[in-house]
């Protein structure tokens, strides 16, 4: 049996020996691949043959599990950012929205966050290790990407509020709970994790909670909960993380968000557990108790006996608006026909545009959730059909417990070589859609099985969408 460990986007058959290399899978994966075809390559490794990656491999720490690129269907024209819908920035030479990004996670495997917005990338002359042009380096995907910050090889090169990107080669500003982040090591505290959250399984930075049962220094609408094995972290009850916006009301805010005295959007809280003791979840806010109806704002809205503001048969929240397509108007704490965001349609296969549901569209698997493809038929995202992170295979025998179309079964294990479980792996399919929302197409140079190109990503975590 021999073992597959991967370094970024270098795969190595290592014989005899367990190396446990950094990755953007949220912790070091040592994969065992074991199955009919491998077997004949392990008189060849034994003797120290490698298996690496091809230059034209997606880094673990890429894409699939990224962002937008390009709008679908409905992109609006904009002269200034203002002018756009949240989560969007004007492109001021197309004159257009256009999804926003912070990192280069947040893009496919074959472009880069550049002034906020995902951007095609030319390959390194040469390969990985090779030439760009002036103002460009080569990263460890090949790819020439915008140099941006000082060189480093370790964290002890960049400011205290850097870290070194080991795969741009270059200090960069260290992420902040509920923004986009390779690993854990980028985050802004030591003891901060990366973890998939939402729809389409994102990597973002957590802020620890351990020792505190408590998300209050980053105020309404986080919840300390238990990530598995990792320990207890900040997590958005919304299951959604939202880029801050400027505001001066709540109306300028997406539901979910009012704003707060910092004039910026921020994501309410639902329910009493979120706030201090002491105060209530109110509209978003954490309140005091009301005493009487006179210490309520709202028009027609009473004090009740759990000491709260409402209107009868009122909402505080959209998630208190149980029917399809409706919302909750927080001047007035009733449920109103329309819809803000896309839950309010509670149909992953519809979307909010202008304040109505309509099936949602799509040219790429970004813009679907996770674990969904685009049907480029329809343009409609739809479940990927396949194995993928079927667990319980057999990695002896890979055709006869994930299919004989290419698929593998590989054990995963920690950096602790903790083993993390046997998982079917499909192979990638033809660009620009190689794999599901959520996975990364990975390619491994056999040089007796040939070239494998799998849809990979951490089988045994599942993104929090709650």
């Amino acid at each position: 049996m021999h073992k597959l460990e991967f370094s970024h986007s270098i795969y190595q058959l290592v014989p005899n020996r367990l190396l446990f290399l950094s990755c953007s899978l949220l912790a070091s994966l040592c994969l065992l691949a074991c199955d009919d075809s491998d077997n004949r390559s392990v008189n060849s490794a034994m003797a120290g043959d490698e298996i690496s990656a091809g230059e034209s491999a997606g880094a673990i720490t890429g894409g699939a599990s990224g962002g937008e690129s390009m709008g679908g269907s409905g992109i609006a024209s904009c002269m200034n950012d203002n002018d756009c819908p949240a989560g969007t920035l004007c492109d001021a030479d197309a004159q257009a929205c256009r999804s926003a990004c912070n990192l280069d996670q947040e893009c496919s495997p074959s472009e880069a966050c550049v002034s906020n917005f995902c951007t095609a990338l030319t390959m390194c002359e040469g390969g990985i290790g090779g030439t760009c042009a002036e103002g460009s380096l080569c990263d460890c995907n090949g790819r020439c990407i915008p140099q941006s910050g000082n060189p480093c090889q370790n964290d002890l090169q960049c400011q205290v509020s850097e870290y070194c990107d080991a795969c741009k080669g270059q200090c960069q500003e260290r992420v902040r709970p509920c923004q986009s982040c390779a690993d854990r090591s980028s985050c802004e505290r030591r003891d901060d994790t990366c973890a998939p959250i939402g729809q389409r399984g994102a990597n973002v930075c957590l802020r620890a909670c351990v020792g505190q049962g408590t998300c209050d220094n980053l105020g309404p609408g986080y919840l300390c909960q238990t990530l598995g094995d990792q320990g207890d972290f900040c997590v958005p009850e919304s299951g959604e993380c939202t880029t801050l916006t400027e505001c001066e009301r709540d109306a300028e805010c997406d539901a979910g968000l009012f704003c707060n005295e910092r004039s910026q959007c921020q994501i309410g809280c639902i329910d009493d557990t979120s706030c201090s003791d002491g105060l209530v979840c109110q509209g978003l806010r954490c309140a005091p108790l009301c005493m009487s109806d006179r210490d309520c704002n709202a028009e027609g809205a009473v004090c009740n006996e759990d000491g709260r503001c409402q209107i009868p048969g009122g909402c505080q929240s959209s998630r208190d608006c149980l029917e399809a397509e409706t919302y909750c108007d927080l001047d007035r704490l009733t449920c109103i026909s329309g819809c803000q965001i896309d839950d309010d349609c509670l149909d992953a296969s519809q979307e909010c545009i202008a304040g109505s549901c309509r099936p949602r569209g799509c040219s790429r698997n970004y813009q679907c959730s996770f674990g969904q493809v685009c049907n480029l038929e329809t343009n409609m995202c739809v479940m990927a059909e396949g194995r993928h992170c079927e667990a319980g295979c057999d990695p002896m025998n890979s055709a006869s417990s994930c299919g004989d179309g290419g698929q593998r079964c590989l054990s995963l294990q920690d950096e602790e070589e903790n083993p993390l479980g046997d998982f079917c792996f499909e192979p990638c399919q033809e660009e620009p859609n190689p794999c599901p929302q959520g996975y990364s197409c990975e390619t491994l140079e056999d040089p007796n099985a040939g070239e494998l190109k799998l849809c990979i990503r951490r089988c045994d975590m599942t993104p929090l969408t709650q």
